[in-house]
């Protein structure tokens, strides 16, 4: 009877130890991070934990580049994506996942901000801004061995999916409200608060398998 009732936990460490041997870490880095409109650099990570499993992350520091936006100054900030990833067979290099990102930033800016109640306008006055963004999206992805070992790998991901943008303006008179003009529905919500925005997540990474 004990042998009878040792035989799930046998089967489970079983289990886990055949898992053990195949689950492996890898690392790498976005290089075309720092071109984008806010650049960002930062390392990933992920934890194959079976042949078609695998979570991922990266995280990222955002600082002020070339392309400003507007007249922001000493920008600075961080995002964080996470992922986990299926893999469509055993062995396949091929993968969709549902992406979860968050994006903060923080930045110095002037603006026009308007007290309607007496009818007054601060003009070009300076404030400290910070954002928010959340997002999610269904993303898909593959693998390209760029080595002859298979450790070294470029991954290309893309997809689709939508963030919301969360701001904050501080030191600014009260009962003021900011202001400024938006050519059309179209236009870049860098200042809308509680804009819904669809977003086009893709990626060129370089990947290193660490234990495998």
């Amino acid at each position: 009877m004990k042998k009878i009732s040792l035989l799930p936990l046998l089967l489970f460490c079983t289990y886990i130890n055949a898992q053990s041997k195949k689950s492996y870490w890898s690392a790498g880095l976005n290089p075309l991070g720092v071109i984008e409109v806010i650049p960002a650099i930062g390392p990933c990570f992920s934890y194959r934990i079976s042949p078609r499993f695998e979570v991922w992350s990266e995280a990222s520091y955002l600082f002020g580049g070339p392309n400003r936006i507007y007249d922001w100054q000493h920008l600075k900030g961080y995002r964080f994506i996470l992922q986990p990833r299926f893999y469509t067979k055993r062995g396949s290099m091929f993968f969709i996942a549902p992406e979860f990102r968050l994006k903060h930033y923080s930045y110095k800016a002037t603006g026009s901000f308007i007290n309607s109640t007496i009818g007054d306008t601060l003009n070009s006055f300076p404030y400290q801004g910070s954002q928010v963004l959340i997002g999610g999206a269904f993303v898909v992805g593959g693998q390209i061995v760029l080595s002859r070992r298979h450790h070294l790998y470029l991954e290309i991901t893309g997809g689709i999916g939508s963030k919301v943008r969360h701001i904050k303006r501080a030191k600014v008179p009260a009962d003021y409200h900011y202001y400024y003009y938006r050519r059309n529905a179209f236009s870049t919500g860098y200042n809308d608060d509680g804009r819904i925005d669809p977003y086009v997540p893709l990626g060129f990474r370089l990947i290193w398998k660490l234990n495998r």
